[in-house]
């Protein structure tokens, strides 16, 4: 019986807690509106330029899954299914954009089980 008011406390005390933080959230959209436009619209170019894409719903891009391979600082992608190397470089995020710049018409996901 304790732990049911233990609980029923805690529930109250996390709802109390994001309400609290909506509300500031609130408060800060009204006080500088500006600056979360900025960020929106920083967001919305960022998702733009972002050339890597794990799924996509367009079936005349094809998904190919790649598996990395690291040696010392470097970062090598190869086709997970065929062994065609891709792309290499400082890590795995900036290795998948290089191979995606080298070939727009093949989208990539990243398998770090393989």
């Amino acid at each position: 019986m304790e732990y049911l008011f233990d609980l029923l406390l805690l529930a109250v005390v996390f709802w109390l807690g994001k309400k609290y933080q909506t509300w500031n959230i609130m408060a800060d959209i009204y006080n500088d509106p500006d600056h979360y436009i900025n960020l929106a619209q920083k967001v919305k170019e960022m998702k733009k330029e972002d050339l890597v894409t794990v799924v996509t719903e367009d079936k005349s891009i094809s998904t190919t899954e790649v598996r990395s391979e690291q040696i010392d600082n470097t970062v090598y992608l190869y086709d997970a299914t065929t062994g065609e190397f891709l792309a290499q470089a400082e890590n795995c995020y900036r290795a998948m954009l290089l191979a995606a710049e080298r070939n727009p018409n093949k989208r990539f996901r990243h398998n770090p089980n393989l």
